[in-house]
């Protein structure tokens, strides 16, 4: 973060505004928190989760929009939402709530969970329980068996 803050100069220009011409660099680091997953090492970053998404009922692990440190927040899928699943809708309504840790008066409206999508989910988690194919795969699969025997045995008029 700090290489790519050094290369952009466009959010130092908004320090230096905000700070009386002082620099974001003329300031000392206090404190630096990085996900104790990651692992750093000349060859890169690894993780034990190599892959960080998020899936259903998973939000009581995901990390809220505002943080620990004064002026960070987090924005991003990855962040607690109402969308409960990896999606721009989810990047959205995040980064809508990173704003709202510094205007609380803006409304952030919740997503809605429709009650088709709900039972669908449901079905999703017994599926992937049962370690089958997800529902939109199980379903896919209804509809092509469906459409062969109806072709096959003539009832599709």
């Amino acid at each position: 973060m700090l290489f790519q803050l050094k290369q952009s100069h466009a959010p130092d220009e908004l320090v230096k505004k905000a700070n009386g011409g002082k620099s974001w660099q003329d300031f000392s680091i206090v404190k630096i928190t990085v996900w104790h997953e990651w692992a750093f090492s000349p060859e890169g970053i690894t993780s034990a989760q190599p892959k960080w998404v998020n899936s259903t009922h998973t939000q009581q692990y995901l990390p809220q929009q505002k943080t620990t440190i004064p002026n960070l927040v987090l924005a991003g899928a990855h962040t607690q939402t109402t969308a409960d699943v990896w999606s721009i809708e989810a990047a959205v309504e995040s980064g809508k709530l990173a704003v709202k840790v510094f205007e609380p008066q803006l409304k952030v409206i919740p997503q809605s969970n429709f009650l088709v999508l709900t039972i669908l989910g449901k079905i999703d988690d017994v599926l992937y329980y049962c370690k089958l194919p997800n529902v939109l795969d199980v379903g896919l699969a209804v509809i092509v068996i469906l459409s062969v025997s109806a072709i096959a045995f003539g009832i599709a008029g």
